[in-house]
């Protein structure tokens, strides 16, 4: 046998063993979420909805939205393997807005609690600045 097949049929060996092992202890302590004990009291904040209500702020995006940047990284540079460059031709390309430019800036909101909330009002500010402010409707949870 090879010392390439010698060393793989070891790792195939050995992976087993763990799998084995990792079984059998999960037989013995009777649980696969086996959680460190100062987590023992605290569900999984993912896996169930809040009671009540929850609203959160998922993203906020800028409108007009420019391109991206497009960047390769050549690895045929001596001396510079890896390094980021711009892809040729996008080295002008606009990417931001300009002084004075109007810009719209959206928030994206859900509710990730189990009871819609009734009309909020709500306060935007930019750089601790107030921009707007209003109330909005109820919002309804999210559909589980």
């Amino acid at each position: 046998m090879g010392k390439n097949y010698r060393n793989c049929f070891v790792l195939v060996i050995i992976s087993v063993t763990f799998i084995a092992a990792l079984a059998l202890f999960i037989q013995v302590t009777g649980s696969a979420n086996a959680a460190p004990a100062a987590y023992a009291d605290c569900a999984d904040q993912r896996a169930f909805p809040s009671e009540g209500i929850d609203l959160d702020v998922t993203f906020i995006n800028r409108s007009p939205l420019y391109q991206a940047y497009c960047v390769d990284y050549p690895w045929d540079i001596p001396g510079q393997p890896g390094i980021p460059f711009l892809c040729p031709g996008t080295e002008d390309d606009r990417r931001w807005p300009e002084q004075g430019e109007i810009v719209t800036f959206t928030a994206h909101i859900v509710n990730k609690g189990t009871v819609a909330s009734p009309a909020f009002d709500y306060v935007w500010q930019i750089d601790g600045v107030e921009v707007t402010s209003g109330t909005l409707r109820r919002w309804r949870p999210l559909p589980r």
